[in-house]
């Protein structure tokens, strides 16, 4: 009786250290990055920083052709199903200009995120930050001087 106990006492422990080391692995293996369709899965040193940011120029660019081609897609199943009346027009017109406006955000946000990685990485060196993502000052006396009324 007592052999039996042991042995599963032992199995018991061998389960929960295999599971132990998948955990581990598997934290270690997300500390490495994440997959990533458009960017590609390469790290990346400071000299790397203009290949990076091409391939993320390419990445937005391939993107925002697929979506206006799916829109392009969208609108003609819209007309083939609803006819081609002045209220679709004006719907589909307006989806068209919802689409520039939103590959534009999109556009600025990528040179914003490439300038901001150019200028001492992504986040800067101080750990304060404008709503828009820029630091927002480079000396220590700016931060006391918001806070006790200092110019």
């Amino acid at each position: 009786m007592n052999s039996r106990i042991k042995s599963f006492k032992i199995a018991v422990s061998a389960l929960g250290l295999g599971v132990g080391l998948l955990l581990g692995a598997g934290a270690s293996a997300n500390a490495q990055g994440q997959y990533d369709p458009y960017y590609g899965q390469g790290t990346y040193s400071g000299r790397d920083y203009g290949r990076h940011q091409k391939a993320e120029k390419r990445a937005e660019k391939w993107h925002q052709k697929n979506e206006k081609e799916d829109l392009k897609a969208h609108q003609r199943y819209e007309r083939d199903q609803y006819g081609n009346d002045a209220d679709l027009r004006y719907h589909q017109r307006q989806e068209r200009e919802e689409l520039k406006r939103h590959q534009r955000d999109e556009k600025n946000a990528r040179k914003s995120h490439q300038r901001n990685e150019r200028n001492d990485g992504y986040y800067g060196n101080d750990g304060y930050y404008r709503n828009d993502g820029r630091r927002s000052g480079t000396r220590a006396g700016s931060i006391l001087g918001s806070i006790f009324g200092r110019p």
